[in-house]
Formats: structure tokens, C-alpha cells, sequence
């Protein structure tokens, strides 16, 4: 665990060394990170192991970004019990879907207990990528957003729960609250700019966190699956996105750490840019060696190289109850890279840091 102000960043899948850090509170975001296939708390492993001990739903790895509001402790809360909530979860083998939904509720439930107590107002959006036998589903509460470039091209695997889109402003309706613009942003009861989120005491009747749901299958043509908090998004298109990547990628041929340089690159181009909110972003290599996809192909023998994204409804089934062959800890740990605004100034700006 990294000690990055107001961002909780769970290094126990990649090899990405992220050194503690210290900022004013001015440059406290509170984006918190999640890169976690979990087992013991400060352990480096390799897949999101069930704890029965059969090996069922080894093969599964989990990365999550979580972005706080009105304060880091929802966030914080969420990035830190996801993922044993879903281990626990009886569909999780079987029904990753099912288990994915109740898991983001339980964790909700359990928040707002706190917050209840403690008369909190925090609140986090997120969203989740999980890996299982060359699949991913993308679970979505929020801003955040998901792409993976494939072929120079980003494909878009969530969808900005807005409080502007006529579909969420209906929800919104029927739960009894309302939309109002509040110097140009729209905003449920006037108050929070997304239209589902984690914790927000107050609001909890109307802000829920209903995870919209994406699968796809990866391809030979994936390269890279990219996360970023809204304050990447902001100003940056997918479209610039994958062209900055690439970039990247070109201009580190041959060397190590191209996920760390892809991440670090996307948040100094979103901060030039001029985002005012705060940037976090998690890159993770599909293709090439330490892949995704490759990883999955070598347990595999092989496998189909077609694949598309779609909507995964409520019971669906995703993924296959059948584990990776061979013993835990068998395959690499596919490469990956992490960034966020308070990394970015306490590299480039010292002088500023305490």
C-alpha cells in the first residue's frame, strides 16, 4: 500500500513500484486506486483466489478506481472491502454478474452504516474491470470510464451515468428526486453532479449504486484496457486517449514500464489540458508478454479471436466456473501502470511539496 495523499493505491498485481509521497492538503485528490487480486492484505498474488481453497474462480483478477466526493472515506471504505465482499458472494463462481451487483450493494449498505453513525456525507463513484478466462466485465457506478484501445482504435466499455441523460433523469424521477441545473451543471436534488454513486447519506433514496454491466471477449487486436476518473475524461476524448497512448507505446519500443508511461502520460496531458478536478488512471497491457489475453492463451492452448462488447442483463451468466489449469501463482503478472495528479506534481513540482 502506497502512502499517496487521499488516494489508496493496492499494488499486489502489478510490478509497479509507486513511492510514498507528500502534498498539501490544496493537492489532496480523493481518487482511490484498486489493484487487487486479493487474498492476504499485503501479499503479492497473482489471481482473486475464492476462499474455499478449491481453486474455483482462481482465474479471476479484479482492478477497480473508486472517486471520492465530498470527502476520501466512502472511497476508501469501498476500495478496501469490494473485494472480499465478492469472494464471499455465492454466485461468484458460477455468476460473476449476479455477484458483482450484490457485492456493490453489500458494500454500499455496509458504508452507509457507518456513515449513519458517524453522520458522514462522503460519497465515491466507481468502477470495476474483472478479468475472467479471457473475458472482462466492466461494472460502472458514475463518472468514471473504461476503454480498451484494440487495433488503434478505443472501444468504449461504460457508459458516464449523468444526471443530464433523459434515461437517468426517468430513474432519477421514479425514486423520487428531481434534476436541478445549478450554474450549467446539472445536479440530483441540487446537490451531486452523477446520478449514482456509493454512500451520500442525505441523498441514499435516490443515489444508488446500480453498476451498469459490459462484457467482451478479448481479442488478438486488444492492447490496452485504460481506467481514468472523470477529471481525465473532462478533457480528453477516447479518441485522444488511444492516440496519446500510442504514441507512448511508439516512443518506448523495446522498454520496460510502458503501462507506467501510458498512465503517467494521460494524466500530465489531462492536467495540461486544464482539468480542475482531480486525475487518476490505470493501465493494463492486454496483448504482448505478461498480457492479459496472452496470459490467458498460454493456460488455455489457444482460443477465439473474436470478440465484441455487449450488455450484460441482470442474471446473466459471465465467465466460465472452470479454473485456469495448474496451480495458483503458475502464470506472470501481467504488466500494468498507475497514475494520478498528486504522483504527477510531486514528480515535476518538489519545491511545492512539504
Amino acid at each position: 500500500e502506497a502512502a499517496v495523499p487521499g488516494g489508496r493505491i493496492l499494488c499486489k498485481y502489478c510490478a509497479v513500484p509507486i513511492a510514498p509521497m507528500h502534498m498539501s492538503a490544496a493537492d489532496v485528490p480523493v481518487a482511490h486506486m484498486l489493484v487487487t487480486p486479493l487474498s492476504g492484505h499485503l501479499q503479492i498474488r497473482p489471481f482473486l483466489k475464492h476462499k474455499n481453497g478449491n481453486g474455483e474462480g482462481s482465474d479471476t483478477h479484479l482492478f477497480g478506481l473508486f472517486d471520492g466526493h465530498a470527502g476520501g472515506r466512502c472511497s476508501k471504505f469501498v476500495s478496501s472491502t469490494l473485494p472480499d465482499i465478492l469472494l464471499d458472494d455465492s454466485a461468484y463462481v458460477h455468476n460473476l454478474p449476479q455477484a458483482v451487483k450484490r457485492t456493490f450493494f453489500t458494500t454500499n449498505e455496509q458504508f452507509l452504516q457507518i456513515a449513519e453513525r458517524m453522520k458522514l456525507h462522503d460519497g465515491s463513484t466507481g468502477i470495476c474491470s474483472i478479468v475472467r478466462d479471457g473475458k472482462v466485465l466492466v461494472s460502472n457506478v458514475g463518472d468514471c470510464r473504461c476503454i480498451i484501445l484494440s487495433n488503434g482504435k478505443p472501444i468504449q466499455m461504460s457508459v458516464d451515468q449523468k444526471p443530464t441523460a433523459p434515461e437517468e433523469q426517468r430513474r432519477i424521477a421514479a425514486l423520487g428526486g428531481t434534476v436541478v441545473l445549478c450554474m450549467g451543471t446539472a445536479r440530483v436534488n441540487g446537490v451531486l453532479a452523477v446520478s449514482r454513486a456509493f454512500g451520500n447519506r442525505t441523498l441514499k433514496q435516490v443515489i444508488r449504486p446500480d453498476p451498469e454491466l459490459s462484457m467482451r471477449e478479448f481479442t488478438r487486436d486488444d492492447d490496452y484496457l485504460i481506467m481514468a476518473s472523470d477529471g481525465l475524461w473532462d478533457v480528453l476524448r477516447n479518441v485522444d486517449v488511444c492516440h496519446i497512448a500510442y504514441n507512448c507505446v511508439n516512443q518506448n519500443q523495446g522498454q520496460a514500464g510502458v503501462c507506467q508511461a501510458i498512465a503517467e502520460e494521460l494524466v500530465h496531458a489531462a492536467l495540461s489540458r486544464g482539468s480542475l478536478d482531480n486525475v487518476t488512471c490505470l493501465c493494463i497491457r492486454i496483448s504482448g508478454p505478461n498480457g492479459l489475453y496472452q496470459s490467458h492463451q498460454n493456460s488455455q492452448g489457444g482460443g477465439n479471436s473474436n470478440g465484441s462488447a455487449s450488455n450484460v442483463p441482470t442474471g446473466a451468466h459471465g465467465g466460465s466456473s472452470s479454473p485456469y489449469p495448474g496451480q495458483e501463482g503458475s502464470q506472470p503478472r501481467p504488466a500494468a501502470g498507475a497514475a494520478n495528479a498528486a504522483q504527477y506534481r510531486h514528480n515535476n513540482f518538489p519545491s511545492q511539496s512539504p
